[in-house]
């Protein structure tokens, strides 16, 4: 759940339905907010949403209370209105519209964007107290990941989703040097191999985590 405080800061909060009461708001961003717009959810990888703040458009992330949050998208100069536009929700990129003022006429914009980044070699982030990278990016027959952590307190662990957020694979670490741990993917499940597309990578070290965007070919 997203909604603004007295203060218009942008907060979170996470219910647990096992517990009577919620967990603690997470502010997302502090205010003052002017508008906000928020995208379905997909659990477990999380959702995305619009919000403006001093005339500027923003699109972020979020996949819930322990996780990476990241402004993926800006768009200065004043956007009005921001809507989701997109007929079918789509796990792996949203579609939006905006207008934007030009003398006395109002122009109404359109684009495609990402709600997660895609993996890479060199795209080294560190969020939560670990980062995630792999290679190659698209790939057919493997894929190599590494998970390089700053506390050693939980071992990491990778699942992979497709884009109906069902899970594929879940994969351990296969070894360690010092603070970085190394992953192979091989996509053959027990039953078949797995079909090309677009899949997440979620690594999570204790209760926080990541996802990236991978594409498998032929």
């Amino acid at each position: 759940m997203q909604f603004l405080d007295l203060d218009y800061n942008l907060l979170e909060r996470e219910q647990d339905e096992t517990v009577e009461c919620c967990f603690e708001d997470v502010v997302l961003h502090p205010g003052p907010i002017d508008y906000v717009c928020i995208d379905d959810l997909a659990l477990p990888l999380g959702y995305s949403y619009l919000f403006i703040k001093h005339d500027t458009l923003y699109h972020a992330s979020s996949c819930g209370r322990y996780s990476y949050r990241k402004v993926l998208d800006t768009i200065p100069n004043g956007p009005l209105f921001p809507s989701i536009a997109y007929k079918q929700f789509n796990v792996a990129y949203i579609d939006f519209i905006w207008m934007e003022r030009t003398d006395s006429n109002f122009n109404i914009l359109y684009k495609r964007d990402n709600k997660f980044q895609y993996i890479g070699r060199t795209d080294y982030e560190i969020g939560k107290g670990f980062s995630i990278t792999g290679f190659p990016n698209p790939f057919s027959d493997y894929l190599n990941i590494s998970v390089e952590v700053k506390f050693h307190q939980y071992e990491p662990f990778i699942d992979i989703y497709n884009t109906q957020s069902r899970l594929v694979q879940r994969l351990n670490p296969e070894s360690r040097l010092g603070n970085k741990y190394s992953f192979k993917w091989i996509p053959i499940n027990s039953t078949a191999h797995i079909p090309p597309g677009i899949y997440f990578i979620r690594c999570t070290i204790g209760h926080n985590s990541i996802s990236k965007i991978v594409i498998k070919t032929d």
